[in-house]
């Protein structure tokens, strides 16, 4: 299948879905920076679509959720489109990841002044686990392990750290 459009500029697909979420590059047109498309490969048709007002700079997907990254808020969704829960943050470019499964529903981002703090926010209600300098240099990588039990980070002077 090929999919004509507008440049492409985040694209994912849960392993085990037909379904692939597509952002694309410009305010406007097929494919939007503005607009999640989620389109149903099985099927060959656009499933659902979700708006926002500011460019969307970050998607992930797990089993149960949808992240989607803001230049300064992170949204979590359910797989229904409705609102989880808001994260404010002061810029999205820091790195964030989401744990894998609904039993353990962690979010962790990369904090402090230059990035090289861990905080963890309980995606459910949006409530601050716990916030910690993790490194002495910015964080570089962010990774569960697939159970959502263990973080992983790596900071750009390649110091590991697992949590």
């Amino acid at each position: 299948m090929i999919v004509e459009g507008d440049p492409v500029g985040i694209v994912e697909m849960l392993y085990v879905s037909s379904t692939v979420v597509v952002v694309g590059t410009k305010d406007r047109g097929t494919f939007s920076s503005k607009r999640i498309t989620f389109w149903n490969t099985n099927e060959d048709i656009i499933g659902a679509e979700l708006s926002f007002t500011n460019p969307i700079k970050r998607i992930q997907l797990n089993h149960t959720r949808i992240l989607i990254g803001l230049e300064d808020v992170v949204y979590i969704y359910d797989y229904d489109l409705r609102e989880i829960t808001k994260i404010k943050l002061c810029n999205i470019s820091v790195r964030c990841v989401l744990s894998p499964t609904a039993e353990f529903p962690y979010l962790a981002i990369s904090s402090g002044v230059f990035g090289e703090g861990l905080t963890i926010y309980d995606v459910t209600d949006g409530k601050l686990l716990t916030s910690f300098k993790a490194h002495k240099s910015p964080v570089h990588h962010l990774v569960f392990n697939e159970r959502g039990t263990t973080l992983a980070s790596a900071s750009t002077k390649v110091k590991l750290k697992i949590i």
